[in-house]
């Protein structure tokens, strides 16, 4: 008796499956990747590239904690030049590391780089006139002690400090009303509070982020979105320049902070290319968002930017309606530039593509 065999199209598409996955065996060729595996190696790699900074940023902050003085702050003293450097490293590897670790631990990255905005009104709500600020109940992380460290204009370690700057710093920190004013420790036990508090607390916060980066902590989703939120942040920080209050505005070294928020990018970013450049028209993506990286870093790296500081805005500047001729100003064309790159609602903008190659592989909306 003959036997009919009825096989529909998915059961073919099965049995036509099986079979190219064996011949590709027989032919000694690995089987193509799918979104699975690209996503499984991202969310490892993701874990691997930032775990190095986060080993290196408690490197840092232990550093920064040993080297506090124990006694009052004097003029000259050698541990200043200590706590700068080691303050200098922890600053740059957070920057590294936060564009991915901030949407999965929004509490470390309030406790470790928050502004003086976001520990007032509106914010955390732990700052009044009264508050001590050489300990942790005011406010916490780096830029708690970068107010406390660049206090001394005179500073050895000091290489950029505009007079200017400090008195708009002065006026804007007067007008929220709730800020003492930034002092080094005058006491010994100001500074054994400063080493044993804010300094031990940063060390603290950043070891716990390291142990808390877990592959299986990872939502690689909201890690890519992190990786826009960073790379938006720069725009954030040009914006905040006009307003002559920058964010790392004590020490002025907000420029810095750019070049690391970019570095950072370029090297996490680099985890997701296979995936991305597996899509059609993942090349030509890939692509155009490397020559933005790139457009990006040889900006920053100009003449007009070197060192630290983010340049002067010229008198007079408006971030709503810049002048022509402000925009042709060392400041403005940094202005231009950065807000056009991470615009994610502007075509051929870096940011735009990132926002593009994340639909494209289904990490994003």
């Amino acid at each position: 008796m003959r036997m009919h065999l009825s096989i529909d199209r998915r059961h073919r598409a099965i049995l036509g499956a099986a079979a190219a996955a064996l011949l590709a065996s027989a032919c000694g060729a690995p089987p193509a990747k799918t979104d699975a595996d690209y996503r499984s190696e991202a969310t490892r790699g993701m874990h691997d590239v930032l775990e190095a900074d986060l080993d290196a940023l408690v490197d840092a902050s232990g550093a920064l904690e040993d080297a506090a003085p124990s006694q009052a702050w004097r003029y000259g003293d050698p541990g200043w030049r200590e706590m700068n450097a080691a303050w200098i490293e922890a600053r740059h590897d957070y920057e590294h590391a936060e564009g991915a670790t901030a949407p999965l631990f929004p509490d470390f990255d309030r406790w470790m780089d928050g502004r003086i905005e976001d520990f007032g009104p509106g914010g955390l709500n732990t700052l009044s006139a009264s508050s001590d600020m050489f300990g942790t109940q005011a406010m916490t992380g780096l830029h708690a002690i970068e107010r406390i460290l660049y206090a001394d204009p005179d500073a050895p370690y000091r290489t950029d400090f505009d007079h200017d700057d400090a008195k708009a710093i002065a006026a804007h920190e007067a007008a929220l009303g709730f800020i003492p004013p930034a002092a080094f420790p005058a006491t010994d036990a100001e500074a054994l509070e400063l080493k044993q508090g804010l300094c031990a607390r940063l060390a603290s916060d950043a070891s716990a982020l390291r142990d808390a980066w877990k592959p299986d902590a990872i939502d690689v989703r909201e890690a890519y979105r992190g990786l826009l939120d960073l790379l938006e942040e720069q725009g954030e920080k040009v914006i905040q320049a006009g307003l002559r209050h920058p964010e790392s505005r004590y020490s002025e070294r907000t420029m810095d902070d750019l070049r690391q928020n970019l570095a950072g990018t370029m090297k996490a970013y680099a985890v997701f290319r296979a995936w991305i450049r597996s899509k059609p028209g993942g090349p030509d993506l890939d692509i155009r968002i490397t020559a933005g990286f790139q457009t990006l870093e040889a900006l920053y790296a100009d003449d007009a930017y070197a060192g630290p500081a983010m340049p002067e805005p010229p008198e007079g500047w408006s971030n709503d309606d810049p002048s022509p001729d402000h925009l042709k100003t060392p400041f403005g064309r940094l202005y231009q530039a950065v807000t056009r790159a991470v615009d994610t609602t502007r075509p051929g903008s870096v940011a735009f593509e990132m926002a593009v190659a994340g639909r494209t592989v289904g990490l994003s909306n």
